[in-house]
């Protein structure tokens, strides 16, 4: 069963995360849970009431430019192009 975090890990682990140097994968490891319950804690859907004003916003942008950006393939698998 993962382990859950303390006020001042999840403090710990947005802060870490908005510095840039670690994934959310890495930090998933790195504190015993699992992508999906970092993820919760990095989206602030657990532990809301521990979001400093404008970390919601800055989060999201963060996990927004760490998102592969996919272009939109046609089936055979060609770029369609006008």
């Amino acid at each position: 069963m993962p382990r859950l975090l303390n006020e001042a890990e999840v403090i710990e682990v947005r802060s870490t995360y908005l510095g840039g140097n670690h994934s959310m994968s890495k930090l998933a490891d790195e504190y015993g849970l699992t992508k999906s319950g970092m993820q919760v804690v990095l989206d602030g859907t657990n532990w809301s009431g521990l979001l400093k004003e404008g970390e919601y916003e800055a989060l999201a942008r963060m996990r927004a430019s760490r998102q592969p950006q996919l272009k939109p393939r046609w089936r055979n698998g060609n770029d369609r192009r006008s």
